[in-house]
């Protein structure tokens, strides 16, 4: 795996995705715009949390893709 820092454009542009959701999508009223509260926030999430939540992605994707499968083309 590349060099996990600020000089590697990938890691770089995948944080500043992360960071992106966390401020324009989530809108949730406890999360402040604050570079701690995000960073502690974490180091609290487990590989089985992460794991859990890529499960649910990966299964709601498959059936948004069956569901598409299944129209009618325009």
């Amino acid at each position: 795996m590349n060099e996990l820092t600020k000089e590697n454009p990938e890691y770089m542009a995948v944080l500043t995705e992360v960071v992106s959701c966390l401020f324009r999508e989530l809108h949730h009223p406890q999360l402040k715009v604050d570079a701690r509260q995000i960073t502690d926030w974490f180091h609290h999430i487990s590989e089985e949390q992460v794991r859990q939540v890529m499960q649910t992605l990966e299964a709601v994707d498959r059936h948004n893709q069956s569901t598409a499968e299944g129209q009618p083309q325009s």
